[in-house]
């Protein structure tokens, strides 16, 4: 795989470089492993990305035993009825296969999960979101989104999951700040990330 990495900015002091054969980037202030910021065949890497943190990422700040579920997950707004949204530890009955990371993750069955980011908007910016969904042995998915919002404006979603069964696969939303620069009510609005089932 080839890499192109460009300085852009004013006067572009360092040009553009283009790189193969290679598995991580490292620059001043950090090191980006290729594999998890590029994922077209032909990839620009901006050098001003950087993470957006969220809180309780992984679902793991909520104590569940093996098997377990509780209608909670800290840093979360989690709504749909009692039951239907939550933290759960899947046995290897219900998820043979170990979520990416820790033991728990988020279940949802009708409801909803959302986080505002301290974070706004920009139209100068691309966003990558990525989550991994499993789909559990007793269970079958039925409908569920990936949304990303700027305050109240949906700025991308993605709706088609192909899930295999007692399985897990990672679902990415691409979104170009640019496609909302005329978006006056999204641009400086805060982000806001939901799942839905």
């Amino acid at each position: 795989q080839t890499y192109t990495v460009v300085d852009n900015r004013a006067g572009s002091p360092d040009g553009t470089d283009t790189l193969s054969s290679i598995e991580f980037l490292q620059f001043a202030d950090r090191t980006l492993q290729t594999s998890m910021v590029v994922h077209d065949a032909a990839a620009v890497i901006n050098l001003n990305q950087r993470s957006i943190a969220l809180t309780n990422s992984s679902f793991e700040a909520e104590i569940v035993g093996d098997g377990a579920t509780v209608n909670a997950a800290a840093g979360w707004t989690l709504t749909g009825t009692t039951g239907n949204a939550g933290t759960i530890n899947p046995s290897n009955a219900q998820l043979p296969e170990n979520t990416t990371l820790g033991t728990d993750a988020l279940f949802l069955n009708n409801g909803t999960a959302s986080q505002t980011l301290n974070e706004t908007f920009s139209a100068t910016q691309q966003y990558t979101l990525m989550v991994d969904v499993g789909d559990r042995a007793d269970t079958n998915i039925v409908s569920g989104a990936v949304r990303l919002y700027a305050g109240t404006v949906l700025i991308g979603e993605v709706t088609s999951f192909s899930v295999p069964e007692s399985g897990w696969q990672t679902i990415t939303l691409n979104v170009d700040g640019n496609s909302f620069a005329g978006n006056a009510a999204a641009l400086g609005q805060a982000l806001r990330i939901e799942f839905a089932s």
